[in-house]
């Protein structure tokens, strides 16, 4: 193997995923900014008498909800449910072998 192949492989491996990171950074960022500004757009609503009241009740069912997934995931987090979250497929996958070894399929099947 030649490893001037070997290196212009992994510089552009690592050029790729620096492209890959740096678009969904932007994507998050984008994501970030057009939500603070529907928030401040709804707060600035809340000043005008004609409009308050229709504001009011979809403002607060959005920030009940998105309070609500928040809790959730700062549960979640706590409990450890995000350690290891790629070892349950292999669990899986270990079980169905043991079930094969133990229960092999029928002749012909």
């Amino acid at each position: 193997m030649n490893p001037a192949n070997s290196t212009s492989s992994t510089n552009s491996s690592m050029t790729a995923r620096t492209a890959y990171v740096r678009v969904m950074l932007a994507g998050i960022a984008f994501g970030g900014a057009a939500f603070v500004y529907k928030i401040v757009e709804f707060v600035r609503t809340l000043d005008d008498p004609e409009i308050a009241g229709f504001v009011i009740v979809p403002v607060t069912v959005y920030f009940a909800v998105a309070a609500g997934f928040a809790f959730l995931f700062l549960w979640a987090w706590l409990q450890g449910h995000f350690i290891h979250i790629e070892e349950p497929k292999y669990r899986m996958l270990e079980q169905e072998f043991e079930y094969d070894r133990d229960d092999p399929p029928p002749p012909g099947a």
